[in-house]
């Protein structure tokens, strides 16, 4: 929206008592407005709790869920009285008369022309704002509050803050200059001019950088260097997408390969068809002989001899096979200890040979 900016040639005086009581109005709005804005991103944060899943599967009947609850039925309540309150504050400043100051000497009509386009210029500024504020709402609601996001709505708020200094200006009119005057309309005109382009170029590099993520993610699914960046909620959201469009391609795929596997069935339905009415049937084989059926009791009786057969001779082998088993460990055991018993014995059976020729010795020089 282009902006009219105004211009006066003479200073003017008013009530100060009415002009300090129109200017708390004003502030008033102004300090509604904002709380407004506050109450209702506060209510957005208490519905995406009630969105979660963390508070979808909890207990319906637990405590964090009552307060979760409890705090956006607060928010929303708190909401309806700001807005009820800002709508008369807002009531009361339409149907107010704005406090023009008198002129020390009758205005002429160039005056009053120029009076009022400042008047339509502070009009203008108002809505401009408000489309401002519709247009970062909207960009919020797309990209999830962005940081490009919180930027251009501090730039809002110092930019409401420049709204309210120039109400401001209608009461210097009686205490400043003409020349004062438009110096400071020009100053406030240049910084209101720079406010608006960095908005205004901010947003369209919000809107910008948004067109680029959504073609990235169309292009390719595996950029981890760009996923990082990105917030929590953007990316669930956007693995939710890329599941569900693998999902619907699988699906997609499914019902491809249904209606071949369909054909190719009937095809060789066809076909079987052909093939028997082509060839005569089969001659018939006569029925076998029924197989008789045979009681518990029965099949015990036959199975139980040669159960008892199997286990004669696996018993038999089996103790064949111990009795084997323990000879040889005997003869084993035996031939160790008996090379060690004769080891042990041999040097004592040399020691008693030498004393017995000793013996035999000393009895033959006896004799003598």
């Amino acid at each position: 929206m282009e902006l009219a900016y105004p211009s006066f040639d003479e200073p003017m005086d008013a009530s100060s008592a009415e002009r300090k009581a129109y200017m708390r109005s004003i502030v008033q709005a102004v300090a509604l407005q904002n709380a407004l804005t506050t109450a209702t991103q506060r209510h957005a944060s208490s519905q995406r709790l009630q969105e979660g899943k963390e508070f979808l599967a909890a207990d319906p009947l637990s405590g964090a869920r009552s307060k979760i609850n409890a705090l956006a039925e607060s928010d929303a309540s708190e909401i309806e009285d700001i807005q009820a309150k800002l709508d008369e504050a807002l009531q009361n400043l339409a149907d107010a008369k704005v406090p023009v100051p008198r002129l020390m000497s009758a205005l002429t009509t160039e005056q009053e022309e120029e009076l009022e386009d400042f008047r339509r210029y502070l009009h203008d500024l108002k809505e401009w704002r408000g489309e401002v504020q519709q247009r970062l709402k909207e960009a919020a609601a797309e990209e999830l509050r962005t940081i490009e996001e919180a930027k251009c709505t501090a730039k809002l708020e110092a930019l409401e803050e420049k709204v309210s200094e120039l109400e401001v200006y209608v009461e210097l009119l009686t205490d400043c200059g003409l020349a004062g005057l438009k110096k400071q309309v020009a100053v406030a005109r240049v910084e209101l001019d720079e406010k608006h382009d960095s908005l205004s170029t901010d947003m369209q590099a919000t809107q910008d950088q948004s067109a680029i993520f959504r073609t990235v993610f169309q292009n390719t699914k595996d950029s981890d260097m760009f996923y990082a960046q990105l917030p929590a909620p953007v990316k669930e959201n956007l693995s939710y997408k890329l599941q569900l469009q693998e999902l619907q391609q699988n699906f997609a795929d499914h019902q491809i390969a249904l209606r071949a596997n369909d054909a190719e069935i009937q095809r060789l339905r066809t076909i079987l068809e052909d093939l028997q009415s082509s060839h005569p049937p089969p001659p018939t084989e006569p029925e076998p002989a029924p197989i008789p059926v045979l009681t518990e009791d029965a099949l015990i009786d036959i199975i139980l001899p040669l159960l008892r057969q199997a286990a004669r001779e696996d018993m038999a082998e089996a103790m064949g096979a111990l009795k084997t088993g323990v000879e040889q460990a005997l003869e084993k055991y035996h031939n160790q200890l008996s090379g060690e018993v004769w080891g042990r014995l041999v040097p004592i059976l040399k020691f008693v040979h030498g004393i017995k020729q000793r013996i035999a010795q000393g009895q033959a020089l006896n004799a003598e």
